[in-house]
């Protein structure tokens, strides 16, 4: 697949200062690779999610009753996770990009974690905070949320394509990133459950996810990330740890992989993303699928991280906070995907 190239750290920068919520998208219906259809759209029959007082159970109308699946249900011999005795310290040449840019930005935290997929060996750094710590994660938290919502449709056999949410204002506007913003006007706007996962995942739209969230609740995300050490301050906007995304992504790989009625699904929306931070500092064309999460100060958490698998081989994460200077780090997170990449090239295009 042949993915974006950056010209320069600086013109990431630009167009960061465009970004709001957590990436503020300026995409329109052309830059999307799939059609993405509102149900006044479409003349095919649609199973419509009836609206209640208690929004947090409206799951129950569009599928059974009976027990949502955990994370660990997608765990198997694709992927497994490298055992803390096989974690190391970054490799120097990437510990050196990271030095740069603690250097430019003193008080950033920044965390990276770098595994192999079949679980070997693995690479971790925290800057300026103990192992496990948190860092505010942005959009990133979107490929599990989306993971969460795919599994559990399936599971449930929930038709994603013909079973179409209403937007309410009340309780799904925001004023974030994504493209549902441009249509709000309109009347009877509804959204089947894949096109809002794709919009989730390829433009972080903010309002797809709280349209999501309402009949897919964050309580069943919590239930399901449990498995995978998930913290309830990770939830919605919240934090997570450099292990914990690790963790989300093998299932994800898992996922992906395992011959699942939606597989494809998520490949396809994790590999069509507008923003890739980690891809953009690499000169080659890779196989990827990755989630990338940016916010400012005027969200309270300024923040920016970027979560990948790339060539199928290994897992990249990078995540960066820094409360003083106001706003999530983009250029960093390109840096050590440029650094990365070398480092593969370095070693015959093998990393481990």
């Amino acid at each position: 697949m042949k993915v974006r190239r950056i010209i320069s750290a600086i013109v990431a920068l630009a167009v960061s200062f465009f970004l709001a919520g957590c990436e503020k998208s300026n995409a329109n219906d052309t830059n999307f690779t799939r059609k993405v259809s509102s149900k006044a759209d479409t003349q095919s029959e649609a199973t419509l999610v009836v609206e209640s007082d208690d929004h947090a159970n409206d799951i129950a109308k569009i599928t059974d009753s009976e027990k949502e699946p955990l994370a660990d249900d997608t765990n198997s011999s694709f992927t497994s996770i490298p055992s803390d005795e096989k974690i190391e310290h970054l490799p120097q040449s990437i510990m050196d990009t990271v030095e740069y840019y603690e250097s430019v930005y003193p008080n950033m935290h920044i965390g990276v974690g770098l595994y192999s997929l079949d679980g070997t060996v693995g690479y971790e750094y925290s800057s300026n905070m103990p192992n496990n710590m948190t860092f505010n994660s942005a959009c990133t938290v979107k490929a599990s949320y989306a993971l969460y919502v795919l599994q559990t449709a399936e599971w449930k056999k929930t038709d994603i394509w013909s079973t179409y949410i209403d937007y309410d204002p009340s309780r799904h506007y925001d004023s974030g990133s994504g493209v549902i913003i441009n249509y709000i006007d309109q009347d009877n706007l509804s959204y089947s459950i894949g096109d809002l996962v794709y919009l989730l995942l390829s433009v972080s739209d903010n309002i797809a996810f709280n349209m999501l969230t309402d009949y897919y609740p964050i309580s069943g995300f919590y239930q399901y990330i449990i498995p995978l050490g998930g913290e309830s301050d990770m939830l919605k906007w919240g934090r997570a740890s450099i292990q914990q995304r690790k963790c989300e992504w093998v299932a994800i790989n898992n996922y992906i992989n395992g011959g699942n009625l939606y597989s494809e699904t998520l490949r396809d929306d994790l590999s069509g993303t507008d923003y890739a931070y980690l891809v953009w500092g690499m000169t080659g064309c890779y196989s990827y699928i990755q989630k990338s999460g940016w916010t400012d100060e005027d969200f309270d958490y300024p923040a920016a991280g970027d979560c990948a698998i790339i060539n199928d081989q290994y897992i990249l994460i990078v995540m960066t906070e820094d409360y003083s200077y106001g706003s999530g780090h983009i250029d960093a997170i390109i840096g050590i995907g440029s650094t990365v990449e070398k480092f593969i090239n370095q070693n015959g295009g093998i990393i481990f």
